[in-house]
C-alpha cells in the first residue's frame, strides 16, 4: 500500500470519517470526492455519488433466514475457526452507482471498495473496516459478459439451470455473497482481515490467491441452502475472472499476476478431475450439479492441509511450499502459468465476449 503525506492522510480521514457518518445515517445517496487505491488497477481521483440500496440489504436478510438462520450459519464458521472474531453481520453494504467520473468509471474491473483500505489507510481494527459491494457493477458484468459465455460454452440443459436458478434472484445472491465473502476473510489460515494468520507469512500474491479462495470455499460449504451461491461463485470464476488477459494472450491470461484469474484456471481443473464438467460430442459441456458443492468440500481439506503444512515449516520455506502446491494444480510451461487445453477450447468459444462491462458512468 502507498505510503500517504500527512496531507493526504488528513483529507483521506476526513473522506473516511464522511462515509462513517453517511452509513450510521443510512443515508441513501452519498456524494464523494476522493482519491481512491482500488485492488485493481491504478490509483486515481474519484467524483460522484453512490446509491445505497438498504432496501435490498433489509431483503437479503430476510432471504437468508428464510432458509436458513444467520446465527446458524455463523455457528459452521466459528466451529471452523474457534478464534472467528465477531458473529456480527459485517458493515458490508450494497450500492449502485449514480454518478461517477475518474477511476471508479474507466476501470471496469472493480465490484467493491473496502476502508479504509481503499482510502489508503491502514487498521488492525476489526470495528474499522466496512465495504460498498458495486451491485450495479455486478449485474452489468452477469449480463454482458457471464451470461453471454455460458450460452457459448454449456449444454441448454446446464445453461438453463444455471440462468433459471441465478438470474432471477441476482442481485440478492450478489450482496448475500459479498456479506459471506467478507465474513469468510476473517477466519482460516489464509485470512487476511483485519490480520492474517500469524504462523503464515507468505508474499502478496500467494496470499491473495490463497485468501480469495478460501473465503469463496468457504461460502459455498456453509451456505449449502443457496444453490444459487454455488452457481454465483462457479460462472464468475470462470468466465469474468478466469478470462482476464485471455484475448491478448490465449496461452498465459493474466494468471501469472492476477490472482483470480489463477483461481479461475484452478478452479476449472479441479472440475474437469471431478467430472463436474464433461464435453459432449458437439464441444458443448455438461455440468454435474450433483457433484458441485463435492468439488469445494474437497478444495477446502486441500488448502487447509496446505496450511497445516505452512505452520510445521520454518516461515522461510512457506512461500516455496505455496508455490509447489499451485504449480501442482495449475500447468506450469516455461516458468509461467498456463490454461489447460481443455479451458483454452472452452474459452475460445468466448472470444468476441467483453472481458469488461461497457463504462456506464461517463
Amino acid at each position: 500500500m502507498q505510503t500517504l503525506t500527512k496531507e493526504k492522510q488528513l483529507l483521506a480521514k476526513n473522506t473516511l470519517d464522511s462515509f462513517y457518518e453517511a452509513i450510521q445515517r443510512k443515508q441513501k445517496v452519498i456524494p464523494f470526492d476522493a482519491n481512491f487505491y482500488f485492488t485493481k488497477g491504478e490509483p486515481g481521483r474519484v467524483t460522484g455519488y453512490l446509491l445505497r440500496e438498504v432496501a435490498l440489504e433489509e431483503e437479503v436478510v430476510h432471504w437468508l433466514n428464510s432458509r436458513v438462520k444467520f446465527q446458524q450459519v455463523m455457528q459452521r464458521y466459528k466451529k471452523y475457526d474457534y478464534r472467528l472474531a465477531s458473529l456480527d453481520w459485517p458493515a458490508h453494504f450494497a450500492t449502485r452507482f449514480i454518478n461517477v467520473t475518474g477511476q471508479a468509471a474507466t476501470n471496469c474491473e472493480n465490484i467493491f471498495m473496502f476502508f479504509p483500505e481503499v482510502l489508503g489507510l491502514k487498521t488492525d481494527n476489526l470495528e474499522d473496516y466496512f465495504g460498498f459491494e458495486f451491485i450495479d457493477m455486478w449485474v452489468s458484468v452477469f449480463d454482458e459478459i457471464i451470461f453471454p459465455c455460458m450460452r457459448r460454452v454449456f449444454d441448454k440443459d446446464s445453461q438453463f439451470e444455471l440462468y433459471a436458478t441465478l438470474r432471477p434472484m441476482l442481485e440478492k445472491t450478489i450482496y448475500l455473497a459479498s456479506v459471506f465473502h467478507e465474513i469468510g476473510h476473517r477466519c482460516g489460515y489464509w485470512k487476511v482481515s483485519s490480520t492474517v494468520d500469524s504462523r503464515i507469512s507468505i508474499n502478496k500474491f500467494h496470499t491473495d490467491v490463497l485468501g480469495e479462495l478460501a473465503t469463496d470455499t468457504l461460502l459455498v460449504n456453509f451456505l449449502p441452502e443457496f444453490r444459487e451461491l454455488q452457481y454465483f461463485i462457479f460462472l464468475q470464476r470462470l468466465f469474468w475472472f478466469g478470462r482476464f488477459g485471455f484475448k491478448d494472450n490465449p496461452r498465459n491470461g493474466k494468471l501469472n499476476n492476477d490472482n483470480d484469474t489463477w483461481i479461475g484456471a484452478y478452479l476449472w481443473n479441479q472440475y474437469i478431475e471431478k467430472s463436474v464438467l464433461t464435453q459432449n460430442s458437439d464441444e458443448t459441456w455438461n455440468v454435474d450439479f450433483n457433484k458441485l458443492g463435492t468439488v469445494f468440500s474437497s478444495i477446502l481439506d486441500d488448502i487447509d492441509k496446505l496450511g497445516e503444512v505452512l505452520i510445521l515449516n520454518s516461515k522461510g520455506l512457506h512461500d516455496e511450499l505455496v508455490y509447489q502446491w499451485m504449480i501442482n494444480r495449475v500447468i506450469l510451461k516455461n516458468n509461467k502459468f498456463c490454461y489447460s487445453s481443455t479451458m483454452k477450447d472452452a474459452l475460445k468459444h468466448c472470444i468476441n465476449v467483453a472481458e469488461k462491462p461497457l463504462n456506464k458512468y461517463q
